[in-house]
């Protein structure tokens, strides 16, 4: 029999794991859309201009088509970022989220949903210390793939810990400054690795509710 605490905390990490699911596709195609704009070869600029009035003696001339480009382009770039910065934000709520649960599971605890607070722009975090979780998936079969998930993620958490406190420092060298370059390529993959992530998690986190209800 499935304990009402079992499912309510099973579809609080799942929603967890839809929001970034929808900011992952969301991101992707601001991403695809900022490509095609990006891409200044494929345009061919019409060479006519219009006119504003200007001073009597001159008279300004304003390419349309290529302003446009321009300003499509501004648009999609910040769009994308704002899209990247939400998948972000929900694929490491959806990784804490799942691994806070396994946790509390392990522990013994009943909680019937994740619990955390909402950041500055109003998206979930979990707040509470994670668990280092080792014990209790020793006879998982996905445990390998747990572990791998788990890596990836956190090298893309060091990598963006490492930019930024490059980037921080009042006085930057060149080393250093090819160092935070190659940290924060690194770090643009931190969102796809704890989504990944998060999905293990997910899946681990059935199997020990499955051996907690069979262990009661």
């Amino acid at each position: 029999m499935t304990l009402p605490w079992h499912t309510s905390l099973t579809a609080s990490v799942h929603a967890l794991g839809a929001a970034a699911h929808e900011a992952r596709l969301a991101a992707r195609a601001a991403r695809t859309a900022l490509d095609m704009y990006d891409d200044v070869d494929r345009f061919r600029l019409v060479d006519g201009h219009v006119t504003r009035p200007g001073a009597v003696h001159v008279t300004a001339t304003v390419r349309p088509q290529a302003n446009a480009l321009l300003r499509i382009t501004d648009i999609h770039r910040i769009t994308a970022a704002m899209f990247q910065a939400l998948y972000e934000t929900t694929a490491r709520a959806y990784a804490d989220g799942a691994v806070w649960a396994i946790g509390q599971v392990l522990d013994g605890r009943q909680p019937v949903a994740v619990h955390g607070s909402r950041t500055d722009d109003g998206q979930f975090a979990v707040t509470e210390p994670l668990p280092f979780i080792d014990a209790g998936l020793n006879r998982w079969p996905g445990r390998a793939g747990f572990d791998a998930a788990r890596a990836a993620m956190c090298l893309c958490l060091m990598a963006q810990h490492t930019a930024e406190e490059i980037a921080a420092a009042d006085e930057v060298t060149e080393r250093e400054a090819a160092e935070m370059f190659d940290a924060g390529r690194q770090a643009e993959g931190l969102a796809d690795a704890a989504y990944t992530f998060g999905h293990h998690a997910e899946q681990a986190l059935r199997h020990v509710l499955t051996g907690a209800r069979h262990a009661s």
